[in-house]
């Protein structure tokens, strides 16, 4: 080889910042313009931080699930110490010509009302079927109405009621008019309207005894108190 010619013999390792974004402002120190690897670590670290602040929220919910808790479910839609929509709708739960069953306002019978929305192919609303069979079962005794709305046929419902042994009040809403003017974009939903026409609470998702009992009581209570 002559003097002249280019060497082939390996040159020392290449260090940990060499290659094209080697210079100044590389390496773990670098300042803000330290590039796209130094903007990456940045990003990835939230998405790591944001997933592991999901998981822990999901855990919580699930944990307070499993003891028989469930996490706040105040449904802000805007109703909330407003005046209830009135309605008028055919109360289906017996066979035969369908009776119609009206809420004005204020309520003609001077108490409060629950209004639960839900459907027969609703899972989460099938899980809380138990609850509102009770609260129908204890209502006339405890001072308040209860009427149940869907927009299943009834045929659709009887059948569900039937296969479960309940008894409910059903209100059919087949064109979705309550629904919309209660602003239900999910089931099951149930409001608590005071006796003089106020919504005094909303509530989204499956809801304890408890819950839903406390909740009429208050409403209660606020009526007695005017």
């Amino acid at each position: 080889m002559s003097a002249g010619s280019p060497s082939n013999a390996p040159g020392p390792p290449a260090g940990p910042n060499a290659g094209p974004n080697a210079g100044p402002n590389a390496g773990p120190n670098a300042g803000p313009n330290a590039g796209p690897n130094e903007a990456n670590r940045h990003a990835s670290t939230g998405w790591r931080r944001a997933t592991w602040t999901a998981i822990v929220g999901v855990t919580a919910a699930g944990l307070l699930a499993a003891i028989g808790l469930r996490p706040p479910a105040h449904l802000p839609n805007g109703l909330e110490g407003q005046v209830a929509p009135s309605f008028e709708l055919p109360l289906m739960s017996a066979p035969g010509p369908l009776p119609l069953v009206r809420r004005g306002l204020p309520s003609a019978s001077g108490l409060p009302m629950l209004l639960h929305f839900w459907s027969t192919t609703c899972a989460p609303c099938d899980d809380e079927a138990p609850t509102i069979d009770a609260l129908v079962s204890e209502a006339a005794a405890a001072g308040f109405e209860i009427l149940t709305v869907t927009a299943d046929s009834a045929e659709e419902v009887r059948a569900w009621l039937a296969a479960r042994g309940y008894d409910w009040p059903v209100g059919f809403d087949g064109a979705g008019t309550v629904h919309r003017d209660y602003r239900v974009s999910s089931l099951p939903q149930t409001f608590v309207i005071t006796a003089d026409g106020t919504v005094a609470r909303g509530l989204s998702g499956p809801q304890s005894l408890e819950t839903l009992r406390a909740t009429v009581a208050a409403a209660a209570g606020s009526d007695a108190s005017r």
